[in-house]
């Protein structure tokens, strides 16, 4: 039984992974991390002044080039759209779209140079949340109730699983399913 939680724990987890939004997580957090990089070298681009008075945003160009670099895009006969094994086809609207739905990302218009540029602009508070949905456990372990290892249950959190699914391993079983993410819980018998 505890196999069979494994493979459907580890298969959604792949789909978590290979999701747009993952994907877009990875862009975004890489696009930071190389601004930043940028600006503490002293070597910050035109995009990169113009945006510093915005907490995180970026144009849609960076992103979508980013973003087909991530997601390992080919080009399409389609001008603005490429494709990826993971995501399927991904045009710069797309992008925009999910960002403004599952991010909360608030477009608007900046001059940079000469040309104006559309941008998205993120809040981190918005950002933690998909991370933390998107986090995933290392190990799954299935617990008896006994009175011992009740406590070890209160370190874990509990695996959500569809009702049904739920009913028939909590009937079967009779124990206490949980994940266990090392990131999470201290462990109490190592000293630190």
């Amino acid at each position: 039984m505890q196999d069979y939680i494994s493979k459907f724990r580890t298969e959604r987890n792949e789909i978590k992974r290979n999701s747009i939004e993952s994907k877009l997580l990875d862009v975004i957090s890489e696009l930071s991390k190389a601004r930043k990089k940028r600006f503490e070298d002293g070597r910050e681009t035109e995009e990169d002044k113009a945006l510093a008075d915005y907490h995180i945003s970026f144009t849609n160009p960076s992103l979508f080039e980013k973003s087909k670099e991530v997601m390992d895009g080919k080009d399409t006969d389609k001008e603005g759209v490429f494709d990826s094994a993971e995501v399927g086809k991904v045009s710069q609207r797309r992008i925009t779209s999910v960002s403004k739905s599952k991010f909360k990302g608030k477009p608007f218009s900046k001059k940079i140079g000469n040309r104006t540029y559309r941008c998205l602009e993120y809040q981190e508070k918005f950002l933690e949340r998909i991370k933390t949905i998107h986090q995933i456990p290392d190990k799954i372990e299935i617990i008896s109730s006994s009175t011992k290892q009740e406590e070890k249950v209160t370190l874990a959190t509990v695996v959500t699983l569809p009702r049904i699914a739920l009913t028939v391993y909590s009937d079967l079983l009779k124990t206490k399913i949980a994940a266990i993410s090392p990131n999470l819980v201290k462990n109490p018998n190592k000293k630190d």
